[in-house]
């Protein structure tokens, strides 16, 4: 079905409420579901003959766009993928439109479906394109450029149905065709330099079909003396910046299955030529990898590490290594997940690397921090509406506080054998019997919920668990006050009409909500955690980022571009067919350049 079909009556999105009621049911049903599913990775040859092959283009440079964690609320996707779709004039210098798009991951929010994917990304996608080609037929337009996808968690959550369909099927999305043939592979860009890139599905698994594609890829037979062994310059693309988890969760499971593979691609089977196998007479070469770049997103915001392999290993296996270093000098590890999902804090982003005992764990490397975006000032600023936004964004999440008390509330209050609401008086002796539950329950949720939702938690030093464990106390008590107030004010309202047990258990969950919301903001500001929790309450629609690539002979050159304020109403020009103030608001949209350059040699 041509695109045209698909996606010209797409319904533009909101940005996804996540801790909302039912958005919070429907991830993690689906995630639970997915789980227990079959890998449809595995359904997939090893290797086939479709590597894509970039290669053979005449430009002399070759562009390419980096775009991470899109596909969210309207405003925000379309504002990046405007810029994304055009050439862009930054510091006097074009940059041209990337002839090669790479999308890094979490293509869609909150789960992926094929609603989710038309109305959420291809609707915005071919909307931008139609906006920068207004002369011009879109659908009559040639695809010349490439559409590269990537899986993150989010696109998991359907087992990889819907995915596999829009990315995996040669479908055209205007100028763009996407034709890889899996979720993971490889994209030759020159003879010296590929593109990589993996399928990490829900951030543990690198199953085995996808290490022998990349080592048979490697290991290739190539017949016949003239040729010799060859350099391949390798950009790698994962979908989380394992470094980053490292920072939160030491024992986290995709670093040790991502540095497992680094190791066994460019380190341990480097150094070696391939033997001929007994059955070929022909001789063998093979082919020396260099790790250049690693990019990733996932993390809503941008930043970039560079590390530094311990020198010994580094250097003797240089000189097996026809003098190429299997890894690079200060390796630029760089993460750009600013394609549209909510922004992601940055200012506790450089304490959590320069730890010590986090140093300690990253074996054989040194990981320097360079820079981030937002900084952490701007960041910093950003965190204190979770505070009412809980209750202004997010009000539904309050169902869950009133579910629990209206449980409480019918099993205290209620008489079982006649069914009748228990006399005012007799309620207070069950409620005071009930003050050690009401600290010992939400407590336990709490300290469980933080332990799984913030794997730093379990890190904090034993003076600052015993300060967290002070606030929690704190607010239960401060919450058993307000149940106290609301119970003086159901004993007063009682006497009027029985419904005042049910108005007073809606206000109770109410205030009990903003309480939470005090929770996830003073354990942010005094402890560190919920980063992700504080910034998803708010949806920070700031600080969007992709990157601009410049490949040539000689080096490869990233532009990490940075978008700092998302106009809020192009959801209305929109839906009221109102293209001349879109297209005016979206032209008033600012880029900025994050920081200078990069430059890497080939």
């Amino acid at each position: 079905m041509e695109s045209k079909i698909l996606f010209k009556d797409f319904i533009p999105q909101k940005a996804v409420a996540w801790l909302s009621f039912f958005t919070l049911i429907h991830t993690l049903t689906r995630e639970q579901k997915v789980k227990k599913s079959n890998d449809e990775r595995e359904s997939s040859n090893s290797f086939r003959d479709d590597i894509l092959d970039c290669s053979k283009t005449s430009l002399s440079e070759y562009f390419i766009d980096y775009v991470s964690d899109t596909g969210d609320g309207f405003n925000e996707t379309l504002s990046v993928l405007n810029f994304v779709t055009k050439d862009i004039e930054l510091e006097n210098k074009v940059l041209k439109q990337g002839e090669l798009l790479l999308f890094g991951g979490d293509q869609c929010y909150p789960y992926s479906s094929y609603d989710n994917y038309a109305n959420r990304l291809f609707g915005p996608f071919l909307l931008a394109q139609t906006l920068n080609n207004s002369a011009k037929n879109l659908f009559e337009l040639a695809p010349e450029k490439t559409l590269i996808a990537l899986p993150g968690n989010h696109d998991w959550y359907d087992g990889l149905n819907s995915f596999t369909e829009y990315f995996c099927c040669n479908k055209i999305y205007g100028t763009y065709k996407a034709n890889q043939g899996r979720s993971y592979g490889a994209v030759k860009l020159k003879d010296n330099l590929w593109i990589w890139y993996l399928d990490m599905q829900l951030s543990e698994n690198l199953n085995n079909r996808q290490i022998a594609y990349f080592t048979e890829l490697v290991n290739q037979h190539q017949k016949g003396d003239e040729f010799q062994d060859q350099v391949w310059n390798i950009i790698l693309s994962v979908p989380q910046p394992y470094w980053f988890q490292k920072t939160i969760d030491w024992d986290d499971k995709m670093t040790t299955q991502i540095e497992r593979f680094i190791s066994e691609l460019f380190l341990r089977k480097n150094p070696y030529t391939i033997e001929a196998s007994d059955h070929c007479e022909e001789k063998t070469y093979k082919k020396v990898l260099s790790l250049k770049l690693i990019l990733t997103g996932d993390i809503h915001h941008y930043h970039r590490f560079s590390l530094r392999l311990d020198q010994s290993l580094n250097e003797s296996i240089y000189i097996l290594n026809k003098h190429v270093k299997p890894i690079q000098d200060n390796l630029q590890l760089i993460t750009s997940g600013g394609g549209g999902a909510y922004s992601y804090p940055t200012h506790h982003l450089e304490d959590r690397t320069s730890r010590k005992p986090f140093q300690a764990r990253i074996n054989n490397h040194v990981l320097h921090y360079e820079k981030c975006y937002p900084d952490a000032f701007e960041s910093w600023k950003q965190c204190h509406s979770c505070v009412w936004n809980l209750l202004a964004k997010n009000f539904s999440f309050s169902l869950y506080i009133l579910i629990a008390y209206l449980v409480f509330g019918f099993v205290n209050f209620l008489d079982l054998q006649k069914l009748t609401l228990i006399d005012p008086q007799r309620v207070q002796l069950y409620l005071w019997l009930n003050i050690v539950g009401f600290i010992i329950i939400p407590g336990g949720i709490a300290y469980s919920m933080t332990d799984r939702l913030d794997k730093s938690f379990k890190n904090l030093e034993y003076y600052h668990k015993f300060g967290w464990i002070l606030l929690v106390v704190a607010l239960c008590l401060l919450n058993i006050t307000v149940c106290i107030f609301c119970l003086r004010l159901y004993e007063s309202l009682f006497s009027y009409f029985h419904l005042s047990f049910y108005l007073i258990l809606g206000l109770l969950s109410i205030v009990s909500t903003f309480i939470f919301s005090l929770y996830i903001y003073l354990s942010h500001i005094n402890f560190k955690l919920h980063d992700n929790e504080v910034f998803s309450i708010s949806q920070i629609n700031r600080f969007k980022n992709f990157l601009r690539i410049k490949i040539d002979k000689e080096k490869i050159t990233i532009y990490p571009i940075g978008i700092p304020d998302i106009n809020k109403k192009l959801i209305e020009y929109f839906k009221y067919n109102d293209d001349v103030s879109l297209i005016e608001a979206l032209n008033q949209t600012k880029i900025e350049k994050i920081e200078q350059e990069i430059e890497i040699n080939l």
